[in-house]
């Protein structure tokens, strides 16, 4: 795991542990962070949610996706370098667009490695 992506990983989740300390409940919150391990074709893609926000871990690379208005399931977008970033999952699958390459159908895998 590079150092960028441990840094995001580390924020985002302080970020999720703030939220959830201000939680009176000590019953487990949409606050806590859920890791899933999809796999987009040949690609391995694993995703952190936290509250709206997403982080995605692909090629070596992370990227921070903010929850965006869905009809269905849960979307969450983003850019970078100018391109448009887009996490859309609904159950066990998910579509991801990355500026104009869309991959193959997201399977969960939960695979660790």
């Amino acid at each position: 795991m590079s150092a960028c992506r441990y840094a995001l990983a580390s924020i985002l989740a302080a970020t999720a542990l703030m939220a959830a300390a201000c939680s009176s409940s000590s019953e487990p919150s949409f606050s806590d962070p859920v890791d899933t391990v999809f796999a987009c074709g040949e690609t391995r893609v694993e995703a952190r949610f936290m509250n709206r926000r997403m982080a995605l871990f692909m090629d070596g690379k992370a990227y921070a996706l903010q929850q965006a208005d869905s009809g269905s399931g849960a979307r969450y977008t983003g850019r970078d370098l100018g391109k448009a970033i887009e996490f859309w999952n609904k159950g066990d699958e998910a579509t991801l667009t990355f500026g104009d390459r869309t991959y193959p159908t997201c399977k969960q895998t939960n695979a660790k490695s």
